[in-house]
C-alpha cells in the first residue's frame, strides 16, 4: 500500500489519478481520496455509499467543512447509511 497510498496522500495529485484508486480495496486509500483537496464530486458520490464506515465518515467530515458541497451529496450519505 505504500506506493498508492503516498499518492492519494499528496496534496498535489490530480483529480485524474485520484480517480483510479477511487475502488481501491484498502479502505485507507478510498478515506485518503475522500478527504483528498483535488477530489472530484463524482469520487465523493461513490465514496458516499462506500462500505466501510470509515470512509463513509471521511465524506461526512469533509462535506460538513465544506458548504460548497451540493446537498444532494449529504443526501446519498444520509440515505445510505
Amino acid at each position: 500500500m505504500g506506493a498508492v497510498a503516498a499518492i492519494v496522500e499528496n496534496p498535489n495529485t490530480p483529480d485524474t489519478a485520484l480517480k483510479i484508486f477511487v475502488n481501491h480495496h484498502w479502505w485507507y486509500v478510498r478515506a485518503c481520496i475522500a478527504k483528498h483537496p483535488n477530489t472530484p464530486l463524482s469520487a465523493l458520490e461513490l465514496l458516499a455509499v462506500d462500505h466501510h464506515k470509515d470512509v463513509r465518515q471521511a465524506v461526512r467530515e469533509v462535506i460538513s467543512n465544506n458548504p460548497d458541497i451540493p446537498a444532494y451529496i449529504h443526501n446519498i450519505l444520509d440515505s445510505h447509511y
